[in-house]
């Protein structure tokens, strides 16, 4: 039963970090509503960075690790503060996806942790 959760909350990982992420692409450049939500001027960042707290939520959730959490934790913080650089922050906002990062590594924790678990 908590499996099929797991998944379920997986799913719904996968499908936000690319919403946030990479849902559009304008001249071969993927980017997402993270990157449009941070062009307003600091409130932006500050609801991007609130909204894309979701992940960190996920990972709590799946019973992730304290240095896992941080490390996502981190991810969104960096994140946040490029954000807040004008014009630049908004460009490498495009390249440095904190929620398609972040899902990756819940993704790898995951993943090694179920296999060892089956192995017991």
């Amino acid at each position: 039963m908590a499996s099929q959760n797991h998944q379920r909350l997986l799913k719904s990982a996968r499908s936000w970090a690319n919403w946030s992420d990479s849902a559009f692409s304008l001249f071969g450049i993927r980017f997402g509503w993270d990157f449009i939500i941070g062009l307003i001027p600091g409130l932006g960042d500050v609801i991007s960075v609130l909204i894309s707290m979701r992940l960190l939520i996920v990972a709590r959730a799946l019973g992730a690790p304290l240095r896992l959490q941080l490390r996502i934790l981190v991810n969104l913080l960096l994140d946040f503060f490029v954000g807040l650089v004008p014009i630049i922050g908004d460009v490498l906002d495009v390249f440095f996806r904190a929620n398609q990062m972040n899902l990756r590594l819940l993704e790898k924790w995951y993943n090694t942790n179920r296999i060892a678990q089956s192995k017991m």
